[in-house]
């Protein structure tokens, strides 16, 4: 499995055989930089797709962004 087959925006990925999800984290938490995903365009949404977001997989990343609200922010856009 590579980065580029992993997409955790399609809903056939949380429907996959665990044991392909369990890898696709385990290589999203030995990648050393975080990896951006796009959003994907829902037809008819009343809203366009956003910038995309980050998957944050590690333990120190996570405790990291939670401790800092002030410079990690997704409500403002």
């Amino acid at each position: 499995m590579t980065l580029d087959e992993i997409d955790l925006s399609d809903p056939e990925f949380w429907a996959a055989p665990r044991d392909i999800r369990h890898a696709a984290f385990e290589l999203l938490r030995n990648t050393p930089e975080l990896v951006h995903f796009e959003e994907r365009v829902i037809e008819e949404a009343p809203f366009p797709p956003g910038a995309g977001y980050y998957a944050l997989t590690r333990h120190a990343d996570i405790w990291h962004v939670s401790r800092n609200p002030k410079l990690f922010c997704s409500g403002q856009g």
